[in-house]
């Protein structure tokens, strides 16, 4: 607590905390550590209540850290990032509740072949019910999931139920979200592992979708994950490839069966000629290193003929199908949703 301070010294004492801690160092273990702090602050003005300001401090030191830590914000009762932050935290809440009463479930969305030799597959989506049965869509929790750390637990869920829906449907294949966080993490080719083996289910049968920026996150360990559970027979997809400057830099070297042309490109590309340039250069790289493609956010009739022509693999979009729940598929899967 700063009393009888200033907006403006309350930033110059944030400012030289943070000096001082930047420039701490400490052994442990004959190991040498540095440190750092992200801080948040918030005026009392004699308007609100002790919790709600200690509240407010609370929020804006979340905020720091998204903003890369090691830094600090001042609550801003108008700050549009200040209410998102408080809006997600209370989502990390449901989900937290929603993960313990597993409200969560998988609907399916085809990923369509376009030449013979090869095979129909499915995309997984991740969906929360809340306490009375509604549908809620990941775009309203996923971004709370990922800052308040529910992330990994939510793809371990998503691998279960995945693993149980390949059980009970022999010829289903399906395709798995995988977040940075969980790609990133130990023990996830153990989990897989062990997800399928008791099981019973080929790994063959599944494949993993990743980001780039999950991969680049840490490159080499990304990697190393990839090729141990590819080596247990499963694929890996790249998502959204295309809209990450760095793509092609790497992706010679990367372990990906599939890549997975972005929207953006595919959207217009019956009317863009440079969007079609553009995925008709990725898709012909891809096929010179031994993999497939995938047109994502297929729209209409006309984007289809114009994927087919540059001879894309595969075709996904709600012009192909809109994602539905597994029982629209597959009669028998009702009750593993």
């Amino acid at each position: 607590m700063l009393t009888g301070t200033s907006l403006a010294e309350a930033i110059a004492i944030t400012k030289r905390l943070l000096g001082v801690l930047d420039e701490l160092r400490f052994i442990s273990a004959g190991r040498s550590f540095a440190a750092s702090a992200s801080i948040g602050a918030a005026l009392i003005d004699g308007q609100l209540s002790a919790e709600d300001i200690l509240a407010q401090a609370d929020s804006a030191c979340y905020l720091a850290k998204a903003s890369g830590r090691n830094g600090f914000e001042i609550f801003k009762n108008d700050s549009r990032e200040i209410h998102t932050l408080i809006r997600e935290a209370g989502w990390s809440i449901l989900i937290k509740d929603a993960l313990r009463d597993r409200r969560f479930e998988l609907w399916l969305q085809p990923i369509r072949p376009l030449r013979k030799q090869i095979h129909l597959y499915f995309e997984s989506l991740v969906k929360m019910r809340d306490r009375e049965g509604n549908l809620i869509m990941p775009a309203a929790f996923l971004p709370a999931a990922e800052r308040f750390g529910s992330m990994q637990k939510l793809d371990q869920l998503v691998i279960e139920n995945a693993v149980a829906l390949l059980k009970m449907h022999s010829r289903l294949s399906l395709s798995i979200n995988l977040s940075a966080k969980t790609l990133n993490a130990p023990g996830l080719a153990d989990f897989v592992e062990e997800s399928f083996g008791p099981a019973g289910v080929a790994p063959s049968r599944a494949s993993f979708e990743i980001t780039e920026t999950a991969v680049i996150q840490n490159l080499d360990q990304a990697r190393d994950i990839i090729l141990r559970i590819r080596g247990l027979g499963c694929r890996f997809a790249l998502d959204d490839f295309g809209c990450g400057a760095s793509s092609l830099s790497y992706l010679k070297d990367l372990p990906v069966d599939i890549l997975k042309i972005d929207g953006s490109f595919i959207q217009g590309i019956a009317t863009d000629p440079i969007s079609r340039a553009l995925v008709k250069s990725i898709n012909e790289i891809a096929h010179v290193l031994g993999k497939q493609t995938v047109a994502e956010y297929v729209v209409n009739a006309e984007v289809l003929r114009v994927v087919e022509d540059l001879g894309i693999d595969y075709a996904q979009g709600y012009h192909i199908c809109a994602p539905s729940p597994p029982s629209a598929f597959f009669p028998e899967a009702r009750g593993v949703e």
